[in-house]
């Protein structure tokens, strides 16, 4: 109901400016695409008085989505960016096997990503394992990684999460050791019928394949 949208709006508003921090993270903004009851219009409308009402006293907003870049429809995107939230963190950023296992699908993410980054907004990639008991949390951020770069050109505020009790992995050093892209990356099947993304750089040329999870880097 309208009004119970209105309520909830005005007490985190409320709570949000007494912690007179300048960034406030809403965590989980739910979509029915993936199940939840109301539909995502009316949670945008939620979304867009929080906004409007933080940004007049100079605070940032960023939304945790339950969504899935590659299934979710082009309208919630848009619905999405006409918030006016400042960026949005997934933590199905690349994980469901619907889309993994699909060029189409992985297109289709990617292009939501680019809307997302050209319109200014931050993206996070927050990873979880999958259900192969390979496919840890390192991994998981060095696939999320990978797949970042494939379509990050530089200036975007695009971020992957990170385990903050290990050093830091190598692939935080890429964007400046890759250098500028030269052009969109490949997306193809291979012999085996796995799908293989590749994208050339200035300084070398990076490769995953999303069925076994494996990247390669190679620089000049």
């Amino acid at each position: 109901q309208p009004s119970v949208g209105t309520y909830l709006a005005s007490n985190i508003v409320s709570d949000v400016l007494k912690t007179h921090m300048p960034l406030v993270y809403l965590d989980n903004v739910s979509s029915d695409q993936s199940g939840f009851p109301i539909p995502w219009s009316t949670t945008m409308n939620v979304i867009r008085n929080i906004t409007s009402q933080l940004h007049a006293h100079g605070v940032r907003v960023l939304v945790n989505a339950a969504w899935v870049p590659g299934l979710v429809s082009q309208s919630s995107v848009d619905q999405l960016l006409n918030s006016g939230c400042d960026g949005i963190s997934l933590e199905m950023a690349f994980l469901d096997p619907n889309v993994r296992t699909s060029i189409s699908a992985i297109q289709t993410a990617t292009n939501q990503y680019r809307q997302l980054l050209n319109a200014g907004r931050t993206v996070i990639m927050i990873g979880s394992k999958g259900t192969d008991p390979s496919d840890t949390l390192e991994v998981e951020s060095h696939l999320l990684a990978a797949f970042g770069l494939m379509f990050r050109n530089p200036g975007d505020k695009l971020f992957v999460f990170q385990l903050y009790w290990q050093a830091p992995p190598d692939w935080g050093a890429w964007t400046s050791k890759f250098g500028a892209p030269l052009g969109s990356a490949a997306i193809a099947a291979n012999s085996l019928g796995q799908i293989v993304m590749t994208r050339q750089f200035a300084n070398g040329s990076l490769s995953l394949n999303t069925a076994t999870r494996a990247v390669t880097a190679s620089f000049k």
